[in-house]
């Protein structure tokens, strides 16, 4: 297949500034959840927390998933694309957060959502604030990644 067409300058900038956008808005907003919205939550009791919890995540959840795979792509193709090296960095990163998700809080998030007492879910809401935290570090790497490519740095 001929990717010729898809390598012209402009094209190639768009979509670097797209990928660049598009893991920055990623990484704030896991950086707001993380350091606003979890230590928030925390001083609430636990019935409030999984309320809180009830009401957000399906929302979150939809819109991080479906945007961060559709991220993903892009970045794979800016990658292929560009034929910078420096692009598989943020592909690591912003593509490493689906499978760490289903892995890792996928079983936490079952819990929660089937959960009715907060206060029998306690340590399952601390945990899941813990393992947020190592998703906005990726989408942190993920961002700075896009941001070394974009500067040919």
């Amino acid at each position: 297949m001929d990717l010729s067409q898809f390598q012209q300058p402009q094209f190639l900038k768009t979509l670097e500034g797209f990928c660049l956008m598009g893991t920055g808005l990623v990484a704030g907003i896991t950086t707001y959840i993380t350091l606003i919205e979890v230590p928030a939550r925390a001083n609430k009791s636990p019935a409030y927390q999984l309320e809180n919890y009830h009401e957000l995540f399906p929302r979150a959840a939809f819109l991080m998933k479906n945007f961060g795979a559709f991220l993903t792509v892009v970045t794979i193709a800016t990658a292929v694309l560009t034929e910078k090296k420096r692009w598989w960095i943020p592909v690591a990163f912003v593509g490493g957060l689906g499978p760490f998700t289903a892995v890792f809080i996928q079983p936490t998030n079952s819990t929660l959502m089937a959960a009715q007492d907060g206060t029998k879910v306690k340590g399952e809401l601390e945990s899941w604030g813990q393992l947020h935290s190592v998703r906005t570090v990726m989408t942190l790497f993920g961002f700075a990644g896009a941001t070394a490519a974009v500067l040919d740095v």
